[in-house]
């Protein structure tokens, strides 16, 4: 890890009073002051100091610079990986470095290894990104870490979710914020604002971006929905990202719901009476079997829903289900976990 104060200034500071007047720049920084005042307050404070993630793309740069423009109190970090060419990972490193020291905001850079974690790397890059985020933002004291997810990331989630099947926690798609680590929190101040916005905010300021070759990558589902279906839509409704970003909301808060009334549904002696189960709505029922295998690993559709139909039925005998990590034994009056 390594850690950089201010440095002296080699070029022009960027321009950022007219970044801030921007409207949509102005709304990412309401969103950020929103997202960093306590839910007890009845209206949003000035904003907390913040850990701001910036790859050096256009999306994490506009998301510096308007923070940067409304004078926020942030920190930011860049995360090098291995799974691009050394020579691309270290010119990245030097761009965000450069416009940190030029914009006069601490960034300290970390280093991750998803290649030789194995597994899915991409999943395994953005497992290990988050955690080295959330390990600096406790180093330095800091609860929130932002980063710039944006209204046309929200669509492309939606998007990927609904192709998988999903229900209501799948379609709510990425959350405004969410627990990163103890005493950490993960915000998304951009999710109403696109990626022309962001590069508008570059623009402004004249700030160059760095473009990551894998977004082109095709054979990748998100960028595939990028460039084949998002287009498609905004066509169809320019207004598209916004509204599939409200119905996203509204799924956010439904799954909510679902995950209240199955948290009603207690054990007894690490059972479950069937009975009891039997009685709850089959939305309720997929969130409570999500919740015990969440404990474990991801639970597919279909096996959420053979052991729906399962615990309803009024079949008798004995049978033993896989569930994501789980094995959930289901009986003629029980429902537990075996192992």
């Amino acid at each position: 890890m390594l850690a950089l104060g201010v440095a002296r200034m080699t070029k022009p500071s960027p321009s950022l009073s007219v970044v801030r007047r921007d409207p949509a720049a102005r709304a990412a920084v309401s969103a950020w002051r929103r997202l960093t005042t306590p839910d007890s307050h009845a209206r949003a404070g000035p904003g907390a100091p913040t850990l701001v993630g910036v790859s050096g793309g256009a999306d994490s740069t506009g998301l510096l610079l308007a923070l940067a423009a409304s004078k926020a109190p942030v920190h930011a970090v860049h995360v090098m990986h291995d799974l691009r060419p050394s020579a691309e990972v270290k010119t990245d490193r030097d761009a965000v470095v450069g416009l940190c020291e030029r914009l006069g905001v601490p960034v300290t850079v970390v280093r991750v290894r998803p290649r030789r974690a194995g597994g899915n790397a991409e999943s395994t890059a953005r497992r290990l990104r988050y955690a080295a985020m959330a390990r600096v933002a406790r180093r330095l004291g800091l609860a929130y870490v932002a980063t710039a997810h944006h209204a046309h990331d929200q669509v492309e989630s939606v998007l990927m979710h609904l192709l998988r099947g999903a229900g209501p926690h799948g379609l709510a798609g990425a959350a405004a914020a969410r627990p990163l680590a103890p005493g950490v929190t993960l915000i998304r101040p951009m999710l109403r604002v696109t990626p022309d916005d962001a590069r508008r905010w570059c623009r402004l300021a004249g700030v160059t971006w760095r473009e990551d070759a894998t977004n082109a990558d095709l054979t990748r589902t998100r960028a595939a929905l990028r460039s084949g279906v998002l287009p498609g839509l905004l066509r169809l409704s320019p207004r598209v990202a916004e509204r599939i970003a409200d119905a996203a909301v509204v799924q956010h808060r439904v799954a909510g719901l679902l995950d209240r009334l199955a948290a009603q549904l207690k054990p007894d002696a690490g059972r479950w009476l069937r009975s009891t189960l039997r009685e709850a709505d089959p939305a309720v029922l997929g969130a409570f079997i999500r919740r015990l295998a969440a404990r474990r690993d991801r639970a597919k559709h279909r096996q959420i829903d053979g052991l729906i139909r399962a615990i309803r039925s009024r079949g008798t005998d004995p049978k033993v289900f896989a569930v994501g990590g789980l094995r959930v034994r289901v009986t003629a009056r029980d429902v537990m976990v075996v192992s």
